[in-house]
């Protein structure tokens, strides 16, 4: 999400349009969900959720502090982008590199997370190799505002939510730091140094080794949870 935000577009429309400061929990609930059901969800599904996406994003469009719009096809690809990178990131911390066979499959698959936001499909990347060169030259471009640092301290330090979430705010704040890009981090504020890379490097093998060891219905209960959630709601919710 920090990511997301550090385009100053995406920061503006999130900051003037979204409920996520007042209810951060929602806006992440909503998002994974979002994910889910692109990768579980059946062909309606998937266009139930691009419909509500597509209606939740009229509107969301202004001038200030800089041009935005929530349909602009740059912006999705960026949102998507950033959804596709962080999963992968992950998944490869979790499991090691994917196959090269299936590391261009899940390319391919991924391209539905930005075209249910309504980016034209040629505008993804033809390859992981054009996407990598895309990624380099986006990420040089970002730049942290103002409205992308106030949406921030609202989710790592949100006022509201459960207990036990605000509770593990100090272990997230670390690890999500030390997943953006250092020039990024330096935009959010973030004085990383030696410490804080140990810090990171504990806490993130910490969270690794747990996840690792939990049953395979507790690892599956959040896409379980979210998709039942996405069933039986009328409209779907989904990211705004």
């Amino acid at each position: 999400m920090l990511l997301q935000l550090a385009d100053p577009a995406v920061a503006a429309g999130v900051a003037a349009h979204s409920g996520f400061r007042l209810d951060p929990t929602r806006r992440l609930a909503g998002t994974l969900e979002y994910l889910y059901v692109l990768a579980f969800g059946t062909e309606e599904e998937i266009r139930r959720v691009a419909r509500s996406v597509g209606v939740a994003h009229r509107g969301v469009q202004g001038d200030e502090p800089v041009r935005y719009d929530a349909r602009d096809p740059e912006l999705q690809l960026w949102v998507a982008a950033t959804l596709y990178d962080t999963t992968v990131q992950v998944w490869e911390a979790v499991h090691g590199p994917l196959p090269e066979a299936t590391a261009d499959a899940v390319y391919r698959e991924s391209a539905r997370i930005g075209t249910a936001l309504g980016m034209p499909l040629a505008s993804w990347p033809t390859d992981r190799a054009a996407f990598r060169e895309y990624w380099e030259q986006r990420v040089a471009r970002l730049e942290v505002t103002p409205p992308a640092r106030a949406v921030a301290v609202s989710l790592l330090r949100p006022r509201t939510g459960p207990m036990w979430l605000r509770g593990l705010m100090p272990l997230a704040r670390v690890v999500t730091a030390g997943l953006l890009p250092e020039a990024v981090r330096r935009g959010y504020g973030v004085r990383w140094d030696d410490r804080l890379g140990r810090q990171f490097a504990r806490r993130f093998g910490l969270l690794l080794a747990v996840y690792r060891i939990l049953p395979r219905t507790i690892r599956r209960a959040p896409s379980r949870l979210l998709l039942a959630r996405f069933r039986g709601a009328a409209p779907a919710s989904t990211p705004s």
